[in-house]
């Protein structure tokens, strides 16, 4: 399985990983809620599959949730409880799945254990920002075709910013929007 990306600093992603990558988008000081970013088009060899996830690419998108520490009373696990959407803009179906399905988890991510612990003084209120790099495709159960989707992350009330992302086999290894 191939896969090559328009925005080539989405290829050094590790899929389905917890880390700050340089396509992370960047927020402001004071920021509070979830953004995404995604490469414009994804390119995949039709017919083949990763042998460890079955997935026929790897549709990843990077993003940063920075929230208050007890927002939705979920006291810095906020991860688990991020759900992703993308939206097949021809057929307008809905893939929706959320971080700790397949596999997806912070409780099983040693990178995070090394967090430094959070000292909780009362009355203060702390902002807590993490990292998420999800694989869309094995997610979100994505179906192998070209399509185009609108991709957002949501957690209680907020939503993140939205993205577009066509998938498109590759015909010849070249495309005009791509490697």
């Amino acid at each position: 399985m191939a896969t090559t990306y328009s925005n080539p600093a989405f290829a050094g992603v590790e899929p389905d990983s917890f880390g700050e990558e340089p396509c992370t988008p960047e927020i402001a000081e004071g920021f509070e809620g979830l953004a995404l970013a995604s490469p414009e088009t994804v390119f995949y060899d039709a017919g083949q599959e990763n042998p460890l996830t079955g997935a026929f690419a790897d549709i990843v998108v990077c993003g940063v949730v920075s929230l208050p520490y007890d927002t939705q009373g979920l006291e810095d696990a906020f991860l688990d409880s991020i759900e992703l959407v993308a939206i097949d803009q021809a057929t307008r179906k809905n893939y929706t799945g959320q971080l700790s399905q397949n596999g997806m988890s912070e409780t099983d991510d040693p990178t995070l254990d090394s967090r430094v612990p959070l000292d909780i003084v009362e009355g203060e209120e702390i902002v807590v920002t993490d990292f998420f790099n999800p694989n869309l495709t094995s997610l979100l159960e994505l179906p192998e075709q070209d399509a185009e989707y609108l991709v957002f992350a949501k957690l209680g009330p907020y939503n993140s910013n939205q993205v577009r992302v066509r998938v498109k086999a590759n015909q010849t290894g070249k495309d005009e929007d791509g490697p």
